[in-house]
């Protein structure tokens, strides 16, 4: 922790297990979990929780939480990071091309 403000997003294909890890828009580390659905219920962020009963809370702040029902591509996550420190590109997804 250097107290700076840091644009974090982690994919993961239920299909293929493969994850990614994104650090201010740029991939920082990829690798593969089981495949399927996670079906384990949750009702809070910044909480490592287990079922033996010894959860580990997240020393820091969360600005903001994006959930998306699918995986983003690499180029949307670095769309999104530049929207949010005001470096704006133009991103769109090719079916909705104008």
């Amino acid at each position: 922790n250097d107290n700076t403000w840091r644009h974090v997003s982690i994919t993961r294909n239920h299909l293929s297990g493969a994850v990614q890890f994104f650090i201010n828009g740029v991939l920082n580390g990829s690798g593969v979990s089981e495949a399927g659905l996670k079906t384990t219920y949750f009702d809070r962020f910044g909480e490592i929780a287990d079922t033996g009963g010894t959860p580990t809370e997240y020393d820091g702040d969360l600005d903001e939480i994006r959930l998306f029902n699918s995986v983003q591509s690499v180029d949307r996550v670095r769309a999104d990071y530049k929207f949010m420190v005001d470096t704006h590109l133009q991103y769109y997804e090719p079916e909705f091309a104008p």
